[in-house]
């Protein structure tokens, strides 16, 4: 201890003057928030959190000199040790459980979720020097890996100690934009406005609360809706379907064309009002699955979290991620729904290459000022949270988003910046790899729809075989990875197989089939379209609620699927790569099947339902609640004081928290 001789002398004389205190109130609170080894060990709880505010709050009276020997030691308590500093450490598993208790505990829980103890200590012992040595030299003496993963004081919790330069600047940028959302309702505009009257116009509170109750357009004229609006940075889909996330995913220019030339140059484009539905509930099952994979932590009972995941009928949520590729195949529909329908899949590639130009830099200006948006939010979070563990979200937010921003911007988050076993973080809000392979998509759309829209059948006809082809060339590159690499055939809750999400479910070349799948899709609307009014006979209606049923029970199969690999089958086999390979593909198909029977009017019912004004509704709140529902869930979890209790009630409860708050936020 020579090492540490000044603060050794202060523990000495603090825990002298507890004992004879140890009546007093302050002294069962400096007891009462250290953490204790609780019970629950063997169902996963393995983390000890203490009382994080009792402590900070904790003020020790000053001492009595209690010999000569620690008079100087004295003088440093009274003028130092007044408060308390909370630490967490971290210590290795077994000096709680034995081997055999730690084998039902998967290996990326451990390392996910590692064993630590909060402390309350003196503060006048410096972490970076007096505790880590004594934490040290204790683990020298019991041949245990421990370790100070953080401390906190009471100055870190000061306002001027939590903001920096950046949250300031962060700060005075949202209050620019609420005020001119407040204000700029009264500043006048009409259709000979400055461009940049327009553009703050943009930013108008109440025209933009009043765009989100409009479910219809007057009279369901699309052209008319449009033409009411300011006619700059709008597209169709403000008033028709709009893309997945309320995203302008569909052929459009920053300028609307004049009304004469839409009569002249395009077709109608008929409404597909079941998407709204469609796009909802795929919204909320992915927020169900994010609630119940990561908003359960930190836990009491980690291993009940993960039996209850592996249940057959849980499979519904753990295998969730099967709606993003719904999402994929309502991309790809629109875009060549919008695409089929307009003049300008009948130009010459040159003029489509410009025009197509103009579409990416208008999707680029609608979507990216949301993703700057939640980024200085995420990263604006880090000066108002506390928390036992809330130092771990500075932390990742610090090596992630301070310094990889730049990704999602560029739209490449899906392929650069990527987390890797056994590294510090490194992906910046990583949920967004959706908007990153959307946009790669969307930049390679014209290859795939071009010959679909042409008046010569043969060259439609190589259209469909182009879209056939890229199909099938990702059925093949993922297997290939998935069997070369020895990959889980898709993400499992057991497992958490880093590789397969970086290499295959990441991966644009892999996730296109669906993209293809709703391309073609709108392209046998496109061809029918003169054929859907004209065959309503009942034998027709039944062959399609038969197959939209068929297509219910194969939605189902696949996602039930995966229950045997969770229960410790070997996934590594050539059922397990094809399934790997193909299953998306065939769940965006089974979909593809409904819209087409909801758009043909032979499931009548199921339209309907998803057609649904309260779907219209919360369609359009989508994309900003898919922005806003992960940073919400990691300030829940990491901001926590103590550890959630897994039951099927509480689950069902932070699912709606989840999607009440993201909502209302939005």
């Amino acid at each position: 201890m020579d090492r540490c001789t000044s603060c050794c002398v202060i523990l000495e004389t603090g825990e002298q003057y507890f004992w004879s205190n140890r009546n007093q109130d302050w002294a069962k609170e400096l007891i009462d928030s250290n953490s204790i080894l609780e019970s629950g060990l063997v169902n996963g709880n393995i983390q000890f959190f203490g009382s994080f505010d009792e402590c900070l709050s904790l003020q020790i009276p000053e001492t009595i000199s209690l010999s000569s020997k620690i008079d100087n030691a004295n003088r440093k308590w009274n003028s130092i040790t007044q408060s308390m500093q909370y630490c967490i450490i971290q210590f290795p598993i077994s000096m709680i459980l034995t081997s055999n208790e730690t084998k039902p505990f998967p290996s990326f829980i451990i390392s996910m979720f590692p064993t630590i103890a909060g402390i309350c200590y003196f503060r006048s012992c410096n972490e970076q020097t007096d505790l880590k040595t004594i934490i040290s030299e204790y683990s020298q003496q019991t041949n245990q890996s421990i370790r100070i993963d953080h401390c906190t004081t009471n100055d870190d919790l000061r306002w001027k100690n939590r903001f920096h330069w950046y949250h300031i600047q962060l700060l005075v940028i949202f209050a620019i934009l609420l005020v001119t959302s407040l204000t700029s309702s009264f500043v006048p505009q009409n259709k000979d406005s400055h461009r940049i009257i327009q553009i703050f116009h943009c930013f108008n509170f109440k025209r933009n609360y009043r765009f989100l109750l409009e479910i219809e357009c007057k009279n369901n004229d699309s052209r008319s809706c449009k033409n009411s609006l300011p006619n700059i940075l709008i597209s169709d889909d403000q008033c028709e379907e709009s893309n997945i996330f309320n995203d302008c995913l569909e052929t459009t220019v920053l300028e609307p064309l004049p009304e004469s030339e839409l009569s002249s140059q395009s077709i109608e484009r008929p409404q597909i009002e079941c998407l709204h539905g469609i796009r909802f509930i795929s919204f909320f099952f992915i927020l169900t699955y994010h609630t119940f994979t990561e908003a359960q932590t930190p836990s009491a009972n980690i291993l009940k979290v993960l039996d209850s995941e592996r249940t057959f009928i849980n499979q519904l949520i753990t295998n969730a991620t099967l709606w993003v590729d719904t999402f994929f195949l309502l991309s790809g529909f629109l875009v060549a729904h919008s695409s089929l329908y307009s003049s300008k899949c009948h130009e010459s590639m040159k003029k489509l290459i410009i025009n197509h130009g103009k579409n990416i830099l208008h999707r680029y200006l609608r979507l990216t000022p949301s993703i700057a948006g939640i980024l200085g939010l995420s990263i604006l979070i880090e000066s108002f949270g506390s928390g036992p563990i809330w130092y771990q979200y500075v932390s990742t937010s610090t090596t992630t988003c301070h310094r990889n921003w730049w990704t999602l911007f560029l739209y490449i988050n899906n392929c650069f910046k990527l987390n890797q076993l056994n590294e510090e973080p490194s992906e910046c809000l990583p949920y967004l790899w959706y908007l990153a392979i959307d946009m790669q998509l969307y930049l390679l759309s014209p290859l795939l729809i071009f010959m679909l829209g042409n008046k010569c059948k043969q060259i439609q006809w190589i259209g469909v075989v182009t879209n056939l082809a890229t199909i099938i060339f990702s059925w093949i590159v993922t297997a290939y990875l998935i069997g070369n690499n020895g990959l889980t055939p898709t993400i499992l809750v057991n497992v958490y197989d880093l590789n397969y999400i970086n290499m295959v479910y990441k991966a644009s070349f892999c996730r296109i089939g669906p993209y293809c799948v709703g391309i073609l899709l709108a392209f046998v609307l496109y061809r029918n379209r003169t054929k859907i009014e004209m065959n309503q006979d009942r034998n027709r209606r039944l062959v399609g609620i038969i197959l939209v049923f068929s297509s219910m029970f194969l939605l189902m199969f696949i996602t039930l699927l995966t229950y045997p690999w969770l229960h410790g089958a070997d996934y590594r086999n050539v059922g397990s790569i094809i399934y790997g390979s193909i299953h998306r593909t065939i769940w965006a198909l089974a979909w593809a099947i409904i819209i087409y029977g909801c758009s043909t009017k032979q499931t009548i019912n199921i339209n309907h339902l998803l057609s649904l004004p309260f779907f219209r509704f919360l369609s359009k709140l989508t994309y900003q609640s898919y922005l806003l529902h992960s940073v919400i869930i990691s300030t829940i979890v990491y901001s926590a004081r103590q550890k959630m209790y897994y039951t099927h009630f509480n689950f069902i409860l932070a699912t709606v928290q989840a999607d009440i708050v993201s909502i209302n936020l939005q």
